[in-house]
């Protein structure tokens, strides 16, 4: 089944939390991808929302994974997570626009295997409010799993890591992205990584980008 959405605006109208006069319904999914081939998302906007885009099911992974999913333009404010990425085989995000998420803007959960490509997306913010621990969840993006392509983003104020990428990650390339005034630009855990050409300025810590195979890690390697 192909599957277009498109110039759409979702809004949560059932407060669960309120946070400096904006609320969130923090059980509330925007958009909800379950079982389907080829899903295209484009210009859309949600607001005040637990998670914006939800790729498969968080109780268990489906049988028949979701095939492919391609979000061009998304924009999302003063929600949970931006996009929760559960099951699929591969998918794109590009051109889009994260602000203000409690937990993290991007998560991949551990034990599904896509091939994720982030480009072109500016990530802003994310953990900004009631997140518990900033090192674990209140990141711009969290990677537990997947073979990874993150290019050409800005990354900025995100109160915990900017980018998060744990040992169960396949392989990450990143080049070509921007890193500014987040507590920690960058640490990276996988032990296939290609990191460089990327812009580090004003963050509280430096990158870090562990070998867990052999136990080393490099502060800033990559950063310009």
């Amino acid at each position: 089944m192909h599957v277009f959405i498109s110039n759409c605006f979702i809004f949560g109208l059932d407060p669960q939390f309120v946070i400096g006069g904006a609320y969130i319904n923090m059980t509330s999914v925007a958009i909800h991808i379950s079982n389907t081939y080829w899903y295209y998302i484009s210009n859309c906007y949600a607001r005040h929302i637990g998670t914006g885009i939800l790729i498969g099911d968080t109780s268990a992974a489906k049988t028949t994974p979701n095939m492919d999913v391609t979000i061009v333009g998304f924009m999302t404010t003063t929600v949970n997570q931006a996009i929760a990425i559960w099951d699929s085989i591969a998918t794109m995000i590009t051109n889009c626009y994260f602000g203000g998420s409690i937990k993290e803007a991007i998560y991949v959960a551990p034990g599904v295997y896509p091939h994720v490509t982030i480009s072109s997306n500016y990530i802003h913010l994310g953990g900004w409010a009631l997140c518990l621990n900033p090192l674990s969840s209140c990141n711009g993006v969290t990677l537990n799993a997947g073979f990874i392509t993150i290019n050409y983003n800005v990354f900025t104020y995100n109160h915990g890591r900017a980018l998060y990428i744990l040992p169960g990650v396949d392989s990450v390339v990143a080049e070509g992205n921007i890193f500014r005034g987040n507590a920690y630009s960058a640490n990276i855990t996988s032990g296939y990584v290609v990191f460089s050409n990327n812009i580090c300025r004003a963050d509280t810590n430096l990158a870090v980008i562990s070998n867990s195979a052999s136990g080393t890690a490099t502060f800033n390697q990559g950063c310009l």
